[in-house]
């Protein structure tokens, strides 16, 4: 029995860190740093939430076992930590933080980085 709970531990905490982690970082990719092709992307990713989970099992099932990684936790962990809604739900909340937030930082010295880790 606590083999069982051990592992529901395990994977609902790995999933709750890195998916906040994950997610947030492309959250704030989309919604505060400039690149080519971000409109492009983000409309791509977009696209992706009208795909339903079903229809992408087996050719994730097919990358995992030639991968190596049947049979293994990150098989499991990996394809679970980036969600298109919550890249979206995070690139909605930083799109409203104010840009003088940032342009003060940028003065100070910090970098994008820095920017995410200590003030978003």
């Amino acid at each position: 029995v606590f083999t069982y709970l051990g592992n529901s531990i395990f994977y609902a905490g790995t999933f709750a860190i890195g998916s906040i982690i994950v997610n947030a970082l492309a959250g704030f990719a989309f919604a505060k740093v400039n690149f080519s092709g971000k409109k492009i992307l983000f409309g791509f990713l977009l696209a992706l939430l009208i795909i339903p989970v079903e229809t992408v099992l087996i050719p994730q099932f097919t990358i995992i076992n030639s991968l190596g990684l049947v049979n293994n936790r990150l098989a499991v962990i990996i394809p679970g930590l980036a969600s298109v809604f919550n890249i979206y739900l995070f690139r909605n909340f930083f799109i409203a933080i104010p840009e003088e937030i940032l342009e003060s930082a940028k003065m100070d010295g910090a970098s994008i980085v820095r920017i995410f880790f200590r003030i978003m």
